[in-house]
C-alpha cells in the first residue's frame, strides 16, 4: 500500500497542471468561469471545481470547451493530457 501514497502527489500535480491549462486557455479568450459554464451547459461550481484541480475534467466537458474556444477538440485534448507530464515540454494554452 505504500506506493499508493507515493502516487498521490504526482496525480494531484498533474490534475492541477491540466486544470491550469484549461483555465489559461479560457482566460486567453476572455471567458469567465460563469460565461464558459453557461455556454457548455454545466454549473459554475462544477467548472470552478474542475478549474481549481479538485476534480478532473470529463472528456465531453473538454470537447465542449474546445468547441467554445473554436479549436480542434483532439488538439485541445492532446494539450490537456500533455500538461503536467514531466516527459513533455511545457504546454501553452491554445491560440
Amino acid at each position: 500500500m505504500s506506493n499508493i501514497s507515493e502516487l498521490r502527489p504526482a496525480a494531484d500535480h498533474t490534475r492541477a497542471a491540466r486544470a491550469a491549462y484549461v483555465h489559461d486557455s479560457l482566460k486567453a479568450e476572455r471567458w469567465s468561469v460563469r460565461a464558459a459554464a453557461l455556454a457548455i451547459g454545466i454549473t459554475n461550481s462544477v467548472l470552478a471545481t474542475r478549474m481549481n484541480g479538485t476534480t478532473a475534467f470529463l472528456a465531453d466537458e473538454l470537447e465542449s470547451i474546445a468547441r467554445l474556444l473554436k479549436v480542434d477538440p483532439v488538439q485541445f485534448y492532446a494539450g490537456y493530457l500533455a500538461a503536467g507530464d514531466p516527459e513533455t515540454p511545457e504546454v501553452r494554452p491554445m491560440d
